[in-house]
């Protein structure tokens, strides 16, 4: 499956056809997918050998996966729930986390209280990578967010 939507990119990194390495994760929109997303990034980053990236972009990959899995989970769905994609694209000094689900709605940073168990997830995306946003895609449907993470 090809991921889409290059022309939406930052402008900080190539169109998604030229990353050299890539890897791609279909989830089931349970409680259980952030950390099935996590566990896979760490291990392909691993196999990358960008270890460096870990931390972040295992972080940065639940937190988008987790955003998809609520949204996707609230819409709804008649029958089977659609599932959320993973797809992680790499070079020698990055990395890029693309998380499709079947929602057109775009992802919203919220303002969480000091208190508040949600809320921060896109913060800490925005914290975490160089840049990030998400595009409509044209071919699935549905969005995909991305961020891009860095070596230091």
């Amino acid at each position: 499956m090809e991921v889409t939507g290059a022309q939406a990119l930052s402008p900080y990194h190539h169109g998604l056809d030229t990353w050299p390495r890539r890897e791609y994760l279909e989830l089931r929109a349970l409680d259980t997918a952030p950390g099935k997303a996590r566990a896979h990034v760490v291990d392909v980053l691993r196999e990358w050998r960008l270890t460096e990236l870990a931390e972040a972009a295992e972080l940065v990959a639940s937190e988008l996966v987790t955003n998809s899995v609520l949204a996707t989970r609230a819409a709804g769905w008649p029958g089977r729930q659609p599932p959320v994609r993973l797809w992680l694209l790499g070079d020698d000094a990055s990395v890029l986390v693309l998380v499709w689900d079947a929602l057109s709605a775009s992802p919203a940073p919220g303002e969480a209280a000091i208190d508040d168990e949600s809320g921060r997830g896109l913060a800490i995306v925005a914290a975490l990578s160089q840049a990030w946003d998400s595009y409509p895609d044209s071919t699935l449907g549905g969005k995909v967010t991305w961020a891009l993470i860095t070596s230091p």
